[in-house]
């Protein structure tokens, strides 16, 4: 077995006290204890955040806890699939509407670069893809013409830097295609999904994405490098529902609700290798919009989401990790 100082090069410094000023992920041992500490991020919590001005599922999202956009889905009472709203951290903004339907396709990008693409076919165009500025969306390059197959693709990245993994297809179940974007158009990887698949849980880079979960996959985790996929650990919950219920780095992200024909109140860690319990949400959901865990950031928030028997929820519950010391165990 390998000790700490063969994996790190160094020992666990032996103290009697806990340090005043630990570093993110400083491990010692406090002898007064007899415990192994560490100063490392929490499991996290969820928090009640502004609601929604619609009850909402199946939309996109973008952006960090404090800027961030949520667009199209099934809404009520409106009933309306292209509304723009943006998110402060506190209340959402009804904005400039977007020029289409948008429903169970993919999101990425920042409050003021965002990027959508693969609504699902009845109820948008699946080829259309349109980007955000902060003030207006306008037409990005359309998705290759293969059939209406993009609806619950898979994906991440960036406005000028996408990816877009399986789809539902015509006829269902799945595709495995794959199309990355460079801000202008769409290219085929010749690497496609081990499986077709759609409604997966994503994010990440173009180069270091991870998906989770989906119809047909529904604990599987794959990491994608611009090139080819590799399977990580799975998940420890079927999760069928999660289009845009997860979000972070392919090193530390989250899948929340997005549970089979009912929903949860549950989430899951990732830590680029295994998947851990998460806290649970107040609201049970599935196909919610999440933002951004991104890199170096221990915040983000889902919205909105399904929840039978009801038609849908407005409530945002915002996820926040805190580094804290804490004791170590092989458990």
């Amino acid at each position: 077995m390998s000790t700490y100082e063969n994996l790190h090069g160094r020992r666990v410094n032996v103290v009697s006290s806990n340090p005043s000023n630990p570093k993110d992920g400083e491990v010692w041992y406090n002898s007064t204890l007899g415990l192994l500490k560490g100063y490392v991020l929490s499991p996290g919590a969820f928090t009640s955040g502004g609601n929604h001005p619609q009850n909402i599922r199946g939309g996109g999202s973008a952006g960090i806890q404090t800027a961030a956009w949520y667009v199209g889905g099934l809404q009520y009472p409106s009933d309306t699939k292209n509304k723009t709203d943006e998110y402060n951290g506190s209340s959402w903004t009804n904005v400039n509407n977007l020029p289409a339907n948008f429903f169970a396709g993919n999101s990425c990008g920042t409050l003021t670069a965002g990027l959508i693409f693969g609504s699902n076919a009845g109820y948008g165009v699946e080829e259309q893809v349109y980007e955000y500025d902060g003030t207006n969306w306008t037409a990005g390059g359309s998705l290759p013409d293969i059939g209406p197959a993009y609806g619950g693709a898979g994906g991440g990245g960036t406005q000028t830097a996408a990816v877009a993994c399986g789809g539902v297809g015509d006829p269902p179940p799945g595709v495995a295609n794959v199309v990355e974007y460079n801000g202008t158009s769409w290219s085929a990887n010749p690497n496609s999904l081990p499986t077709g698949n759609y409604n997966q849980a994503g994010d990440g880079t173009s180069t270091a994405l991870w998906l989770a979960g989906g119809y047909l996959s529904t604990t599987a985790t794959l990491h994608f490098d611009g090139t080819s996929f590799t399977s990580s650990g799975s998940l420890n919950t079927a999760r069928p529902s999660g289009v845009n219920s997860g979000y972070g780095i392919q090193t530390s992200a989250i899948c929340a609700g997005g549970e089979g024909s009912g929903t949860s109140t549950e989430s899951e860690l990732y830590n680029g290798s295994t998947w851990s319990t998460g806290p649970s949400m107040s609201q049970g959901r599935k196909y919610g919009a999440g933002s951004t865990k991104s890199a170096g950031s221990t915040t983000g928030f889902i919205c909105g989401g399904a929840t039978p028997p009801n038609p849908n929820t407005n409530a945002t519950e915002e996820f926040e990790q805190a580094v804290e010391t804490r004791t170590l165990t092989t458990s």
